[in-house]
């Protein structure tokens, strides 16, 4: 089976969105697994706004939207503030990890399959996405931020409170997705 095929039979309808190829391809072409893009595509929680923008549906609702620059990364340009996190995996995962950006959460599930990522996108503060798991402590919780200062910072203070959170990161001035080419 030819992979446009098996993108075709993936989707809900027969309806493919103006700009969905170049996306999904451009995409594919920075490490993204086809099937991981098909089904969040297909569940609507990622979508082409035309061309060069990707929207991702967070989690109660809101979108947070992004665009390809010239250099082919995709860069964050507005979010709806109020409206959770983006997340992406198995909601009876023990395992979470709280990223950035909804792409590092995609990349980093596609690294951890067994883990849900959930990604605040700058607009939601790590305590917010920790209120929203309950039970915590049956968690095996860690904090997947980019590895710089202020972020290091934030990891320390959740210390004070919650002593059993991990801290993970790639490697300094790296995101989730650069590690998808090691793979």
């Amino acid at each position: 089976m030819e992979q446009n095929e098996l993108f075709e039979d993936a989707m809900p309808t027969n309806y493919i969105q103006p700009g969905w190829h170049k996306i999904r391809a451009e995409l594919m072409a920075q490490g993204f697994s086809s099937n991981l893009l098909d089904m969040l595509y297909g569940k609507a929680r990622i979508w082409a706004g035309h061309e060069k923008w990707i929207v991702f549906r967070r989690n109660s609702g809101g979108c947070q939207y992004f665009y390809q620059q010239t250099d082919g990364k995709f860069k964050t340009s507005s979010a709806d503030m109020s409206c959770g996190c983006f997340s992406v995996g198995d909601g009876y995962c023990k395992k979470i990890a709280v990223v950035e950006y909804p792409l590092d959460a995609i990349a980093y599930h596609q690294l951890n399959r067994d883990t849900l990522v959930m990604a605040t996108g700058c607009t939601v503060s790590l305590r917010y996405a920790m209120r929203s798991i309950n039970n915590l402590a049956d968690y095996d919780f860690a904090v997947a931020f980019m590895d710089d200062f202020a972020r290091n910072n934030e990891h320390k203070e959740m210390l004070i409170t919650h002593p059993n959170i991990r801290r993970i990161a790639p490697p300094k001035g790296k995101r989730w997705i650069d590690m998808l080419k090691n793979i």
